[in-house]
């Protein structure tokens, strides 16, 4: 996908508004995806039910830490502040735009932002997921080892 020079500059401007922690060790990726919100995703009043975007949320930001660490599995243990800023409509092309926030001992989070096609103002949806890095017994390790 090709971005237009001001949507590159306004893609710049919101990761500086993030304040990226990218890690030095390995490269962690900006990730983005789309929905189409279909009839089947709506509430009674034909706005998007808030559990699938809370599901598509942590469905995209799995396939971010998913991408990043290949071998590692990662359980996700929290969202952030769970705000719905607009409603969506039947219909809408959601875009979902993960950024890499922070690397702990033995977790990462990711931002998630959800907001129309053409822009990367006025979101739906943000919020800030976090995984652990787990091994077999369900037991913490460190993200890198």
């Amino acid at each position: 996908m090709r971005l237009s020079t001001a949507e590159r500059a306004a893609y710049n401007e919101y990761q500086e508004q993030l304040r990226i922690e990218a890690s030095t060790e390995t490269e962690i990726h900006n990730m983005i995806t789309y929905k189409l919100v279909m009839p089947e995703h709506l509430n009674k009043f034909g706005d998007l039910f808030g559990g699938n975007m809370l599901k598509w949320v942590d469905e995209v930001a799995a396939m971010a830490v998913f991408i990043d660490f290949p071998e590692a599995r990662f359980l996700t243990i929290g969202m952030d502040q769970v705000v719905f800023k607009r409603p969506v409509k039947g219909g809408a092309i959601l875009k979902f735009v993960i950024t890499p926030l922070k690397e702990g001992h033995t977790s990462v989070t990711y931002s998630v932002s959800v907001v129309e096609p053409n822009s990367y103002d006025n979101p739906y949806f943000t919020t800030s997921v976090t995984f652990v890095r787990v091994d077999e017994q369900m037991r913490k390790i460190p993200v890198r080892s």
